[in-house]
């Protein structure tokens, strides 16, 4: 069986985690997650687990390396790109989470930052109405400390869907 071909533009996909990363690190970590096991670990973990469960993945992985992909330690700011990325395209999703970063001081997603927004500059941004309304509810749970998102990361998923 020969090794499926891949051809994506992960090299922007890369670079724009990069910068999210670095974005990240200048943060307020109130808002960040602490990974309790080091990324390379899961990574090669994972990496060996699939290479020896699935000739396919082993092809892939052998072909185009191991995942470099690096999760955002930013909770809040996930959690805004996971409802404005419901239902439409990454590349959507994508401009709109920039117009979003552009409509804020500094580019930050950041509780503090959204409060400052009104609902029409959301829209301006591109997010629909609910979507809208939706972030401001996350953003006004956030600031009032009804969600303590560093308490998120310590819940079973199931407890974290019942949380939020």
């Amino acid at each position: 069986m020969q090794a499926p071909s891949f051809s994506c533009g992960v090299s922007d996909l890369y670079a724009r985690l990069e910068a999210r990363n670095k974005q990240a690190k200048t943060q307020k970590k109130e808002h960040c997650m602490t990974i309790l096991t080091p990324w390379d670990d899961v990574i090669s973990t994972a990496t060996a687990y699939l290479s020896s469960a699935d000739p396919v993945m082993a092809a892939a992985i052998s072909k185009v390396g191991a995942c470099t992909l690096t999760p955002n330690p930013d909770v809040f700011e996930t959690l805004v790109d996971a409802i404005i990325s419901q239902q439409i395209s990454v590349k959507a999703a994508d401009a709109i989470m920039a117009r979003l970063r552009a409509a804020t001081p500094g580019g930050l997603i950041t509780p503090e930052a959204l409060m400052q927004l009104e609902h029409d500059s959301l829209r301006a941004a591109g997010l629909s109405t609910p979507k809208a309304r939706y972030v401001r509810d996350l953003t006004e749970r956030v600031t009032s400390g009804i969600l303590d998102l560093a308490k998120v990361e310590q819940l079973e998923d199931e407890e974290v869907i019942n949380h939020l």
